[in-house]
C-alpha cells in the first residue's frame, strides 16, 4: 500500500478505537539492511512461485515480493500496514496486557520469518506508540524485541 493509504488506515483505526472507548497500541518496525540483505536465491524462488509482475521501481517491489510471506498466520486482531521495508502492526484493545502480548508475539513471528530470509528487525529504529485519550504517558507500555 502507499504511505498515504497506510496512514489513512491507521488514522481510521485510531478513531474507531476511541469511539469504541478502546485504545490502540501500534509498533512501527524497521527491517535492518532490508534491501542489501535480500538473498537472491530465495528471491528467485519467490518470483518463480508468484510470477513477475509489471511495474516501475524494482527495488521496493522485489523486496515486497521477497518478504511476502512474513506476516502469515498473525492473529486476526492485528492490523498490518507495510510500505517497502517499514511495517506497522496495530490492534484495538480493551485489555492493555492482552494487546501487549498479542503485539509482542506477532513481532516475534515476523522477526522469525525475516530471519529465515536472512533479514532482521532494527531495534534502534523501532517505535511503540500508544494512542489513547486517558493521558497515559509515553513509556508506560513496553514490548520485548529480540533483534
Amino acid at each position: 500500500m502507499s504511505c498515504m493509504k497506510n496512514l489513512a488506515n491507521l488514522n481510521i483505526k485510531i478513531k474507531e478505537s476511541f469511539s469504541e472507548k478502546k485504545e490502540l497500541l501500534a509498533a512501527f518496525l524497521d527491517v535492518k539492511g532490508a534491501f542489501d540483505g535480500v538473498i537472491v536465491d530465495i528471491l528467485l524462488q519467490t518470483l518463480a512461485s508468484l510470477g513477475v509482475p509489471q511495474g516501475g521501481d524494482l527495488s521496493p517491489l522485489l523486496y515486497v515480493l521477497y518478504v511476502a510471506k512474513i506476516m502469515t498466520d498473525l492473529p486476526k486482531t492485528i492490523n498490518i500496514s507495510q510500505f517497502g521495508d517499514d511495517i506497522a502492526l496495530f490492534c484495538k484493545f480493551l485489555s492493555r496486557k492482552r494487546a501487549t502480548r498479542i503485539l509482542t508475539n506477532s513481532i516475534k513471528k515476523i522477526d522469525k520469518n525475516l530471519r529465515e530470509l536472512g533479514l532482521k528487525l532494527a531495534p534502534n529504529t523501532t517505535q511503540l506508540v500508544h494512542f489513547n485519550k486517558k493521558n497515559i504517558r509515553p513509556g508506560e507500555i513496553q514490548i520485548e524485541l529480540n533483534a
